[in-house]
């Protein structure tokens, strides 16, 4: 298992980090637990990392990603959060194979220094990030389920701090603004809810 306890100095930043810590942090690599980059695209408008988490043993495929978007005018800054059964590198986050539809998970941030707590091995990754007095979290990867694997063979949980409509503030305190490990439901976009 490897952490990191630091500070970004933005929301962009702090993917920046989350990649660096996921595929080359020292504990990952000398357990062989460290996450493959398949998509780390960094332009002007938006920032989007795609990962593969090889499991604890090296012989899993766990798909996880995070697309960084802003509305600086609104002063929105956001992690889009999904989970996929597979990759394409043809196809954009929002389709990849077995990609989450509807209202996504997500992180909502700010454009300016996070102090952030990361924690990961080869099946999971966890993000804590404060913002203001509002602590924000996220959750990619695999969970151990009450089921056996062939029950269920892809515990993905991909979750967040908020779902729903994009443009969502830290700052709102909403039954919408959550854990992850207590998503309820956006009751504004109900039929859009992002299954987590």
């Amino acid at each position: 298992m490897a952490f990191e306890i630091g500070t970004a100095s933005d929301y962009r930043d702090l993917l920046d980090r989350f990649h660096a810590f996921l595929t080359a942090h020292p504990n990952l690599v000398a357990a062989g637990q460290q996450w493959q980059a398949l998509r780390w695209t960094t332009d002007a408008a938006t920032k989007e990392l795609i990962l593969k988490a090889p499991g604890l043993a090296g012989a899993e495929e766990i798909y996880c990603g995070i697309r960084a978007y802003e509305n600086a005018t609104a002063g929105y800054y956001m992690w889009d959060l999904n989970g996929f059964i597979g990759f394409n590198p043809a196809n954009d986050f929002y389709t990849q194979p077995g990609a989450i539809s509807g209202w996504l998970p997500m992180m909502s941030l700010w454009n300016t220094a996070i102090p952030y707590w990361f924690v990961a091995n080869g099946r999971r990754a966890v993000v804590v990030a404060k913002i203001s007095t509002v602590y924000q979290a996220a959750h990619l990867g695999f969970v151990l389920p009450y089921a056996t694997p062939g029950q269920y063979p892809y515990p993905l949980l991909v979750g967040g701090s908020m779902t729903g409509q994009r443009g969502r503030n830290y700052s709102v305190t909403s039954p919408n603004h959550r854990h992850f490990v207590d998503p309820g439901e956006d009751g504004q976009n109900n039929a859009n809810t992002a299954c987590m």
